[in-house]
């Protein structure tokens, strides 16, 4: 299942998600290692190639390095690392179409929802339709 308009569209989403996901880092988590730049790194490679991917891994880094997060931020980001993947089900949902839904947001840490309560293994094809 693909996403047509959604691909037409992906650059600037991203864009706008990556905005959140490194101010959500840098406000509400205090002190990331490792986990979160993985996690940042993951949310980047949406956002295209070349130098707009290069600017927004180094955009999370900075912010980052600023932040000094504690071992409970380093905690969240593994936490949502962990579970920032699309599913298995259906078939062929790409990451970068996923991470436009709300589950998405919710299990990647781009959104306060907690994934366990928006994202539901028995949900209708339409909750992967990007959120609005």
């Amino acid at each position: 299942m693909t996403f047509p308009a959604s691909r037409a569209i992906l650059p600037a989403l991203m864009h706008r998600l990556a905005v959140p996901f490194v101010a959500l880092c840098a406000a509400a988590l205090a002190a990331c290692g490792n986990p979160c730049q993985d996690l940042g790194d993951r949310l980047c490679s949406c956002v295209g190639s070349g130098t707009a991917k290069d600017t927004c891994k180094q955009q999370i880094k900075n912010q980052i390095s600023a932040a000094g997060l504690s071992g409970e931020a380093k905690a969240l980001c593994a936490a949502r690392l962990d579970t920032c993947h699309e599913p298995a089900q259906p078939a062929n949902v790409q990451f970068c179409e996923w991470i436009n839904t709300t589950c998405g947001k919710a299990s990647c840490g781009l959104s306060t929802d907690d994934p366990a309560l928006v994202c539901t293994t028995t949900a209708p094809a339409a909750s992967f339709q990007p959120a609005p």
